[in-house]
């Protein structure tokens, strides 16, 4: 395999090169995969060193070769797209590599498709469905097993609800046939919605994504549907409701959770509204040091707040909600149980990250943006604070993360300075556009950056292996001992999302989720002297649960 050697070292050098060089989200994913490419051939080359014995297994089979250049061939093209982004240059490499590359492509797929109509083909010799049939009946598997995927969920959430709380009420009055849909919640305490724009592959996905709002997340569901289903898609849907290009793309029903949401919801409630964040003014005030300047409160609690509440390392990847599927036709779709959009007043003190410094840590962006902020809530004037804090303009975006005693929330697209400010003024509500995601499907250790070196990929599978042991994780790993990054976690239910992180992170996110409910995790069964260190962290999952 020389020219697969050739490709794996400079595709793994490009993408190292610009690792070190530049600060992008896709070279990030981008490299993960290059190095687990560049594991996965250097293991193999020390089990088969050159001149070993003859009698030794062949080296890779020929499918397995050509879906490893097949893979070099997606690494090369991520290179590009990296480097195109940067400043317009392009890697290239030689045409006999591109040509190889387009021919095993080609030939794998025509040789899948050939088996899968074969098997599909009538016993009395009657034609093989078309490309398109074909691709129906696959689509049709994938939504029925995530329709079964969707269905353990709901079963898992019905046996663990308390049946003595009172069950959240939601009515659903609207799907549409791009797995659009909208409830309300009928019983809510006035402070989230009380409308809810979410999107659903299947409509046995519906219930979960609604579930996963309760707080406790113990609380039963009462769901009432006031529309019909929509009838069973021909193909897999888009992810989201609408990919123009998708095969299962239909330009009469496009809506998308959360279009024109947030002016409705102030809207409709503006004078609640305003009435709202003006008791937060005085609640500010009346908390506020006596003579007390911004500069000075500002500065002596942004100290407090980084020695007592540091901001909990990244788990973007976790909360996705997605993983790509390799389809057998040669598409690759992104595969997940949907996700919800809703507006509401949150609790600041639940938002553990709003970035990847330290709390108000802006440098020279807008520096003065939090200062008049804080004096806005400390003026006489209503419609001056809301001006300047624009809570039903440019929104605050954050993504929610259930636990059993209530959310946290993590900085979504907009808002890092409001959010600062909020915590730093002490508000004990501030109003945000909410995104939750359904968990994802399966968790593979590189795809959710979980690791560092080979040594720390083995203790994430080794904390996975105690979450399910002890009844914080359900579902099933699959384990790869020699790649312990290429592990899978075929993923039911965990209690919060951030358990499944490495335990750095996980140990951080614990610590954040005790602040803001103290003893929940101690009721979980979960003790404080577990999450105290990394070691103890990992210690406490490994041994045998009581």
């Amino acid at each position: 395999m020389p020219h697969l050697r050739r490709l794996v070292l400079l595709t793994a050098l490009a993408g190292l090169r610009f690792a070190l060089g530049t600060v992008d989200d896709r070279r990030a994913g981008l490299v993960d995969n290059l190095l687990v490419l560049v594991e996965v051939e250097s293991h193999r080359r020390e089990r088969h060193p050159p001149g070993a014995d003859q009698d030794r297994p062949a080296e890779m089979d020929a499918e397995e070769q050509q879906a490893r250049v097949l893979l070099a061939a997606r690494l090369q093209l991520g290179v590009q797209v990296v480097l195109a982004s940067l400043n317009g240059r392009t890697l290239t490499l030689v045409d006999e590599r591109d040509r190889a590359g387009q021919f095993y492509t080609d030939l794998l797929y025509v040789q899948r498709a050939l088996e899968l109509a074969a098997s599909r083909s009538g016993p009395d010799g009657s034609e093989p469905p078309s490309m398109t049939e074909l691709q129906q009946h696959l689509d049709h598997d994938l939504n029925r097993k995530l329709a079964d995927r969707a269905e353990i969920r709901e079963e898992l959430a019905h046996r663990r609800q308390a049946g003595e709380l009172k069950p959240s009420r939601w009515s659903l009055t609207r799907h549409e046939h791009n797995g659009f849909f909208q409830a309300h919640l009928d019983n809510g305490d006035g402070l989230l919605g009380p409308v809810m724009d979410g999107w659903a592959p299947v409509p046995e996905a519906v219930p979960g994504l609604l579930r996963s709002w309760n707080t406790p997340s113990s609380r039963p569901l009462d769901l009432q549907r006031q529309c019909q289903n929509p009838w069973p898609p021909d193909h897999l849907l888009p992810y989201g409701g609408r990919i123009p290009g998708h095969r299962g793309h239909d330009d009469d029903h496009t809506c998308a959770p959360g279009e024109g949401l947030g002016e409705l919801l102030w809207q409709e409630h503006q004078e609640a509204h305003r009435a709202r964040f003006a008791a937060v003014m005085r609640q500010v005030q009346d908390a506020w040091p006596a003579g007390a300047g911004v500069a000075d409160i500002m500065q002596e609690r942004t100290l407090a707040l980084n020695t007592a509440q540091p901001p909990a390392p990244s788990i973007d990847q976790l909360l996705s909600g997605t993983h790509h599927h390799d389809g057998k036709l040669g598409q690759v779709d992104l595969i997940g149980l949907g996700s919800t959009i809703t507006f509401g007043w949150i609790d600041p003190a639940a938002v553990a990250r709003v970035g990847s410094g330290p709390w108000n840590d802006f440098a020279s962006h807008r520096p003065g943006t939090v200062p008049a902020m804080l004096a806005a809530l400390l003026g006489d004037s209503l419609d001056e604070a809301l001006r300047i804090w624009n809570l039903d303009g440019d929104h605050v975006r954050v993504v929610r993360i259930p636990g059993p005693a209530g959310p946290l929330y993590t900085l979504g697209a907009n808002g890092a300075h409001r959010l600062t400010a909020a915590r730093l003024a002490r508000m004990p509500l501030v109003w945000a556009r909410i995104t939750q995601r359904a968990l994802p499907l399966q968790l593979y250790a590189y795809e959710a950056e979980l690791h560092r070196s080979h040594s720390e990929q083995g203790d994430v599978v080794g904390c996975w292996r105690g979450l399910l042991a002890r009844g914080l994780v359900t579902g099933r790993l699959e384990e790869n001992p020699t790649l312990p990054a290429m592990s899978i976690l075929h993923l039911d239910d965990v209690a919060a999302a951030w358990l499944l992180a490495s335990p750095k992170i996980a140990i951080a996110w614990a610590a954040a989720y005790d602040h803001t409910y103290p003893g929940a995790l101690d009721e979980l069964g979960v003790p404080a002297s577990a999450w105290s260190d990394e070691r103890s962290w990992e210690s406490w999952l490994c041994a045998p649960p009581p």
